[in-house]
């Protein structure tokens, strides 16, 4: 089913890839000293451990696209994927696992995060692909016509797997009774910015785009598939800042907003 779309995949991972070292390199406190991280690593946090992982698979990509490029028979390229694949695992629970570690915040401090983030990155890597192959897919219809219709299965599944762990997490966190907890979820839920969740997050990257995908005359169409990726895909960035901003707007200290005024 998938024949073919290797080179595309590939270019696809190194052009994310980028971007996420980007994002990494713009959090860091100094973004000028990027270049301690590798010459003194301290591999007890997990943003050094982050940084070389995504260097390495970054290696691992480059290397893996040169292989196809010369020969996709080689049986080096089978050995290069079979390392990569354990190390993008890594890589997208790291990502988790960073939120999930700081204690100071209780409402990413779940174990949630490390089994959540991997499913994201699947659910986005199926949307991405399902737009690329919209666009640029092999024009053989029955091939391109299977292809689609694949991945459109693949991310209804993965839509409700990532809606079960939204309420798992939401409801953990809630009936735990912890403040700082209740208070995110209520600004989350019912906030000032509540449309980002109810509107974007779960009609516009979830509902509709399952709505869609689950009817074979529209996903077997590029238009159609094309238009559900693309909503899946910002419905996930959504979802990246509805985890981040609500534990940000409850103050961990409530006088120290106006102890210097």
């Amino acid at each position: 089913v998938f024949a073919g779309t290797a080179r595309m995949l590939l270019l696809a991972t190194l052009a994310t890839l980028g971007a996420g070292l980007l994002f990494i390199w713009l959090d860091l406190g100094h973004p000028e000293r990027v270049w301690r991280v590798y010459t003194n690593p301290n591999f007890n946090s997990v943003m050094a451990q982050i940084v070389w992982a995504y260097t390495a698979f970054g290696v691992l990509t480059l290397l893996a696209l040169l292989l196809l490029l010369r020969n996709a028979r080689d049986p080096l390229l089978s050995i290069v994927m079979a390392v990569g694949i354990p190390l993008a695992l890594f890589l997208s629970s790291a990502v988790g696992a960073l939120l999930g570690v700081a204690a100071a915040r209780p409402f990413w401090h779940v174990g949630l995060f490390p089994i959540q983030f991997p499913v994201f990155s699947v659910a986005s890597a199926a949307a991405l692909l399902l737009v690329m192959v919209a666009l640029f897919g092999p024009r053989e219809g029955s091939q391109r016509r299977q292809l689609l219709w694949t991945l459109a299965l693949t991310s209804v599944v993965l839509q409700a797997v990532k809606l079960f762990f939204l309420w798992a997490d939401l409801s953990q966190s809630y009936y735990g009774g912890a403040p700082q907890n209740e208070e995110a979820i209520e600004a989350l839920l019912f906030g000032r910015y509540w449309w980002a969740f109810w509107f974007l997050q779960i009609v516009v990257g979830s509902v509709l785009p399952v709505a869609m995908l689950i009817q074979p005359r529209l996903a077997h169409r590029p238009a159609w598939a094309l238009a559900a990726g693309a909503m899946i895909l910002g419905g996930l960035v959504v979802a990246r800042m509805n985890i981040l901003l609500p534990a940000l707007v409850v103050p961990q200290l409530e006088e120290l907003e106006a102890a210097y005024v």
